[in-house]
C-alpha cells in the first residue's frame, strides 16, 4: 500500500463517518486525516487501515459503538477530538505491539523514533538533529517525536530539516513561540508544554490560525498525585488541548510511574467522559526502551 492509496482510503472513511453523524467540523477532521495519512508510509499501519475499514463497515462492532459514544459525548465545537482519537488509535496500537516483544530479535524495524537531548531535554544542535533524523529515516522510522523544549535551534533550521521528509510525520514538543508558530507543514503537529508560562499565548495564536496542537506534561514523584484527578483532566480540557502525552521525568520512582499509567489506562476506557486525550503514552523512558529511540550520542 503506497501513501496515496492509504490517504484515499482514510479520507473515504472520514467522509463516510461525517455523513453518517452529520458533524459540522469537516475541515478540522480533514486536517487530522491529512496528518494521519503520513503514518501510512509504515507497512505496520496496513493493519490499522484494515481494522478501520472493519470498524466503519460494521455498525455492530464494539469499536464502532465506542467511536459513536465518543462523538456524542462532546459538543460539536470539539468533535475534532474524535478525529484525533480515532486516527491515533492505530499509532497507539502499533506502539503497544512494539513494546510487547523484543522487535530486534524478530528482525522488525521500529517505525517510531524519539529524539531528545541530554537527560531527556531538548535537542540544541541543528546539524546533529539533521544527522539523527537521517539515520532513523534510513532505518525505516516514519513517525518522529522530537523534543525541542527551549531549544536553541531556530525555526528556519528546523523547517529546512523537516522539508526533506515530506512523507514522514513529526510531533514537535516545544515551548518556543518561534518554533510552534513558524513550523506549519501538514506533516507536523506541535505539542506544547502545559507547564510553560507561554502555553496560553502560543495556543491562542495557533487557534487563531485554525491550527491543531496537543500538549505534554512532565511529571515526577511530587506531581504524580495531581495527575490522577478529574480536576487535572478538566484543566487540560479547559486549555483546549486536543491530546495529551504524560512524560515521566528522570528520577521518577516506579510507584509513581505505575500509578499514573494505571490511571491513564482506565481513563482511555471511559468513552462517556468528554475525551480530549488520544493516548497517554506513558513515559519517555518507556519510549526509549521500547520504540527505537535515537539517543543523543553524547549522553553517555
Amino acid at each position: 500500500m503506497n501513501n496515496d492509496t492509504a490517504a484515499r482510503i482514510l479520507r473515504a472513511f472520514a467522509h463516510r463517518w461525517l455523513d453518517k453523524t452529520e458533524l459540522d467540523t469537516k475541515r478540522n477532521l480533514r486536517k487530522l486525516v491529512e496528518f494521519g495519512c503520513y503514518f501510512s508510509a509504515s507497512p505496520q499501519l496496513r493493519k490499522f487501515f484494515r481494522e478501520s475499514r472493519n470498524i466503519l463497515n460494521d455498525n455492530k462492532s464494539k469499536y464502532y459503538l465506542l467511536a459513536h459514544d465518543l462523538t456524542k459525548s462532546v459538543d460539536k465545537s470539539r468533535t475534532a477530538e474524535f478525529g484525533i482519537t480515532f486516527g491515533y488509535y492505530g499509532l497507539a496500537k502499533e506502539i503497544e505491539k512494539a513494546s510487547s516483544h523484543n522487535s530486534a530479535k524478530d528482525g522488525e524495524n521500529h517505525f517510531v523514533g524519539v529524539i531528545t537531548g541530554n537527560e531527556g531535554q531538548g535537542v540544541s544542535n541543528a546539524d546533529e538533529l539533521k544527522e539523527r533524523i537521517f539515520k532513523l529515516a534510513q532505518s525505516g522510522v516514519t513517525v518522529f517525536f522530537i523534543f525541542c523544549g527551549k531549544s536553541s535551534i531556530k525555526s528556519t533550521e528546523l523547517k529546512s530539516i523537516i522539508d526533506a521528509y515530506p512523507q514522514k510525520a513529526f510531533f514537535i514538543f516545544t515551548d518556543s513561540d518561534d518554533i510552534a508558530m513558524s513550523i506549519s507543514q501538514k506533516n507536523i503537529m506541535p505539542v506544547l508544554d502545559l507547564k510553560s508560562g507561554s502555553y496560553d499565548l502560543i495556543s491562542n495564536k495557533l487557534r487563531s490560525q485554525e491550527r491543531l496542537y496537543g500538549g505534554y506534561y512532565r511529571y515526577n514523584d511530587e506531581t504524580s498525585d495531581e495527575i490522577i484527578t478529574k480536576a487535572f483532566l478538566n484543566n487540560v480540557y479547559e486549555k483546549n488541548c486536543l491530546f495529551l502525552f504524560l512524560i515521566e521525568d528522570i528520577g521518577c520512582s516506579q510507584s509513581s510511574h505505575d500509578k499514573v499509567n494505571n490511571f491513564s489506562y482506565h481513563q482511555k476506557r471511559k468513552p462517556s467522559y468528554p475525551v480530549f486525550v488520544t493516548e497517554l503514552f506513558g513515559d519517555l523512558k518507556w519510549l526509549n526502551e521500547s520504540v527505537g529511540t535515537e539517543k543523543n550520542p553524547d549522553a553517555r
